[in-house]
């Protein structure tokens, strides 16, 4: 995967470098995101907000970007982590231990969210409106984890998430851009969905600022384990532009 993601980069800054336009970015992004959804491994679902009162996280990341005239690469990379404690109101079973009733269980579902974006502006109506078909891969890396004063169990899965969308980007003025995008994937039964929307303001040169909402729905199983996955919120991304 790191192979492919390094060619990747390198045929882009080639085709930017051949435009004598190429703009690189660096940003860090700040997220009040909100958890929803059901996990399971060797036994029941369990309910993240219900079963173990996990909340909400506020994490930071950071992004880099490339631009050349119509290709667009963008990369982003996060650890997120959910906690809860609770006194659990019914038995379930987690990797084949069963947790009882009225046992206090810390819980954590924590992820390192690896994207890797690429979009070429196939249509642009006199630098006002641009629609891109995009390509876009996710590497999901996660873990959840269920502790009472009986058991400690864990259970991690990596997903690679291939995904295709659009995204559509208006530009308002030399301060202001608005834009959208959707992109997801489908098969056997399991899938993945990710939209956002955004302003840019470019309040002075070399820098831009970010705000918007995004949402994030993942769902996979297996014949033992199920994560199932919601979350959403705003965004905030200031970034630091470098043109030559």
């Amino acid at each position: 995967m790191g192979k492919v993601w390094v060619t990747v980069a390198a045929f882009f800054l080639l085709l930017g470098l051949n435009a004598y336009a190429l703009e690189i970015s660096v940003g860090v992004n700040y997220s009040d995101l909100d958890l929803s959804g059901k996990v399971k491994s060797d036994g029941t679902e369990i309910d993240l907000e219900d079963d173990l009162g996990i909340g909400d996280d506020e994490p930071t990341g950071l992004s880099l970007r490339l631009d050349g005239g119509r290709h667009h690469l963008w990369f982003n990379f996060a650890s997120i982590e959910f906690s809860g404690s609770k006194i659990i109101n019914r038995q379930f079973t987690f990797r084949n231990k069963t947790y009882a009733v009225s046992s206090l269980v810390d819980s954590k579902l924590e992820y390192d969210l690896y994207q890797l974006q690429y979009h070429y502006d196939l249509i642009n109506i006199g630098e006002i409106f641009e629609l891109s078909p995009l390509f876009k891969v996710s590497l999901y890396d996660a873990e959840v984890r269920i502790k009472s004063s009986t058991y400690d169990e864990s259970y991690k899965e990596t997903l690679p998430l291939p995904t295709l969308g659009l995204l559509g980007r208006l530009n308002l003025s030399e301060y202001i851009d608005f834009y959208a995008q959707v992109s997801g994937i489908g098969y056997s039964g399991d899938t993945y969905i990710e939209y956002k929307t955004a302003v840019i303001l470019r309040p002075i040169q070399y820098s831009n600022l970010e705000i918007g909402y995004k949402a994030m729905d993942v769902d996979y199983s297996d014949d033992d384990n199920l994560i199932d996955i919601k979350n959403s919120g705003f965004f905030a991304l200031v970034n630091f532009t470098y043109a030559f």
